[in-house]
């Protein structure tokens, strides 16, 4: 098998550019800078995260339609669940 492998690659977590491209890319609302950065330290740059978080994203913005959607807009609200516990990861300003 190893005859098939034409290069080796290394995955390594998303940085906050790769999360502002996934967001653009698959959130249908607008979301602010502040609110990717939050996405970002949160979910760690893990791909799944990442797509949990902008789906909450997603449903809070649908709801509340008009402008792009901010880390005041969301906070209180659950963003995604922490990987290694479980527990729901919370939107907080001033993280």
């Amino acid at each position: 098998t190893a005859s098939r492998i034409g290069r080796y690659c290394e995955f390594k977590p998303a940085d906050l550019e790769d999360v502002r491209t996934h967001v653009n890319g698959l959130c249908e609302v607008p979301v602010e800078d502040d609110l990717v950065a939050f996405l970002h330290r949160a979910s760690r740059g893990y791909i799944r995260e990442i797509k949990e978080g902008i789906k909450s994203i997603e449903r809070y913005g649908l709801r509340n339609r008009g402008r792009a959607v901010s880390l005041k807009d969301m906070a209180g609200q659950v963003l995604l669940n922490d990987r290694k516990t479980g527990r729901p990861i919370v939107v907080r300003e001033g993280e």
